[in-house]
C-alpha cells in the first residue's frame, strides 16, 4: 500500500509516463526538437591549401587536382600525373550574449580532417589535352556550436536559461571526372560526385522560472542522427583570354540526397511540488531532399610573378525541395515551407593573390571572402525570432614551395567570423583553420 501522501504523486507520474493526459510543459514554452540542426551542411571550408590561402578562389585559378570538385575544365592544367593530399585542423568557437543585462557564454571545439585526396592523370591525345581525375574531398561540414545562458522571456514568463547545442559531422565527396581541351584556349570538363556522410545533433536545455517561491524547473534533451547520401554532376569551362586573363565558369546540378536516421527527446520537469519524467522516445525518419543549383564564375590575371583572382558563387537554397517529411505526416508542418524559413540564398565573393619571391623561391599568398551562410539556425523559440543574420567574413594567408619541380608544399591559415541576432540574444561564431597540402608530380 502507498501512503496517502504519495498516492497523488504516483498517479501523476504514471499519467505523465503513459502520456495519457500530460505533455511536457517545455514543448509549449520552447520547442527544442523540430528543425534544430542543419538538413544539409552549409559551413563552407574550401579545397586545398593554395586555394584557401588565396581567399578560396577556385573557378579560374586552380592548377591542381582540386579543380575536379569546383571546375573540372581546369584539370587540363595538370600536365603530369599528380597525387595531391590536404589536411585541415580547425578550432570553432561560439559566444552568445543572452538577456538584459546580457550574460555571456561560450562553447568551442577542435578537429582535424582530411580535406582532399586526388589523383590526376593526363592522357596523351593527338591534339590538345585530356586529363582524368579521381578523388575525395570534404569542402563543407556541420560545425555549429552554441551555448546560450541567461535570462529570457518565453510565452510571457521569465526564465533562467541554459541552451547548449552541438552539431558534428560532415559530408564527403567522392568524384571522378575529366577535363579536355576543345580548342587551344578553351577547355571543358565534367565530374560525377557521390556524397556520403552523417551528422549528430545534441541539444540540452534547462529553464528555471523566475519570481516564484517554488520555481518550475524544465529540463529537455534532444538527440538526432542522420546518414546522408547524394548524387550530382559538376560542369565547367575554362578560357584563356588576351593580356594574361583567364575565365572560368562552373555549374553544379541539383544533388538529390537521401537522409535516413533517428531523432528523439526526453524531459524532466518539476512543476510546483510535482515531478514528471518523460522517457526518451526514438523516432525513425527517411526522406529525400533535392538541393539547389549552384553557379560559379571566376576571373584570373597572371604575370610571371603575380597572380590575382576573384570568384563569385551563388546558390538559392530556398529552392530545395523535400520528398517526404522529416517531421512525420501527422506533424502539420509543410517541409518545403519550413525549409525556406531556415535557409536562404547564398552569395559568396572571393578575392586573392599570389606573389612569387624569387630570392627564396616562395609563393606568398593572401585573400578574403565574404558571403551569407545558407543556414540561419534553430529559430522556433517563442520570442526569439531572427532579427539580423550577418554575413560570414574570412581572411586568409599562406605560402607555397615547389621543390625540384616534382614536389609542391602549400600551407594556409584562415580566420572566419559570423554574427546572428535574435530578439533576446546576440550570437557570434568564429573559427581558425590551418591547412597543409602536398603534391607529388611524376
Amino acid at each position: 500500500m502507498f501512503p496517502k501522501s504519495l498516492t497523488g504523486i504516483a498517479a501523476l507520474f504514471l499519467i505523465a509516463k503513459c502520456g495519457v493526459a500530460l505533455t511536457p510543459k517545455m514543448q509549449t514554452v520552447k520547442d527544442i526538437s523540430v528543425g534544430v540542426g542543419e538538413q544539409l551542411p552549409s559551413g563552407w571550408i574550401g579545397l586545398g591549401a593554395r586555394s584557401q590561402a588565396m581567399g578560396g578562389t577556385l573557378a579560374a585559378s586552380t592548377i591542381d587536382g582540386t579543380s575536379l570538385f569546383a571546375n573540372p575544365a581546369q584539370l587540363t592544367s595538370v600536365r603530369r600525373t599528380e597525387i595531391l593530399g590536404s589536411l585541415v585542423a580547425s578550432r570553432i568557437r561560439g559566444t552568445a550574449d543572452t538577456g538584459n543585462p546580457a550574460t555571456r557564454s561560450e562553447l568551442s571545439a577542435t578537429g582535424t580532417a582530411l580535406n582532399s585526396l586526388v589523383v590526376s592523370a593526363p592522357y596523351p591525345v593527338y591534339r590538345g589535352g585530356f586529363t582524368f581525375a579521381l578523388g575525395y574531398a570534404r569542402p563543407s561540414d556541420y560545425g555549429q556550436r552554441m551555448n546560450r545562458t541567461g535570462i529570457v522571456v518565453l510565452q510571457g514568463q521569465t526564465f533562467r536559461q541554459s541552451d547548449i547545442l552541438r552539431q558534428e559531422g560532415g559530408l564527403s565527396h567522392y568524384a571522378m571526372g575529366f577535363g579536355v581541351e576543345v580548342a587551344p584556349t578553351t577547355s571543358m570538363g565534367l565530374s560525377l560526385r557521390w556524397q556520403h556522410g552523417s551528422v549528430d545533433v545534441r541539444r540540452d536545455v534547462t529553464l528555471v522560472a523566475q519570481g516564484m517561491a517554488l520555481p518550475d524547473s524544465l529540463v529537455g534533451r534532444y538527440r538526432q542522427h542522420n546518414s546522408i547520401d547524394g548524387l550530382g554532376v559538376v560542369l565547367g569551362t575554362h578560357t584563356v583570354l588576351p593580356a594574361g586573363f583567364q575565365m572560368g565558369l562552373s555549374v553544379s546540378t541539383p544533388t538529390r540526397y537521401t537522409l535516413d536516421g533517428t531523432w528523439g527527446d526526453e524531459y524532466h520537469e518539476a512543476i510546483g511540488a510535482n515531478v514528471y519524467h518523460y522517457d526518451y522516445l526514438e523516432n525513425k525518419l527517411k526522406y529525400k531532399i533535392r538541393g539547389p543549383w549552384e553557379f560559379g564564375a571566376g576571373l584570373t590575371w597572371t604575370t610571371y610573378a603575380l597572380t590575382l583572382a576573384t570568384d563569385v558563387w551563388y546558390a538559392d537554397w530556398q529552392q530545395a525541395r523535400f520528398d517526404g517529411s522529416p517531421y512525420g505526416a501527422t506533424s502539420g508542418i509543410d517541409p518545403d515551407t519550413f525549409f525556406e524559413t531556415r535557409y536562404r540564398s547564398s552569395l559568396r565573393w572571393h578575392i586573392g593573390g599570389e606573389l612569387l619571391v624569387p630570392v627564396v623561391n616562395t609563393y606568398v599568398r593572401a585573400g578574403y571572402w565574404t558571403g551569407s551562410e545558407p543556414f540561419r539556425g534553430p529559430l522556433l523559440d517563442s520570442g526569439e525570432a531572427l532579427t539580423t543574420a550577418g554575413p560570414s567574413r574570412a581572411y586568409s594567408f599562406g605560402a607555397g614551395w615547389l621543390i625540384d619541380r616534382v614536389f609542391a608544399l602549400d600551407v594556409a591559415v584562415v580566420f572566419r567570423t559570423g554574427r546572428m541576432e535574435t530578439a533576446q540574444s546576440v550570437e557570434k561564431t568564429g573559427d581558425r583553420r590551418f591547412s597543409v597540402s602536398a603534391a607529388f608530380r611524376m
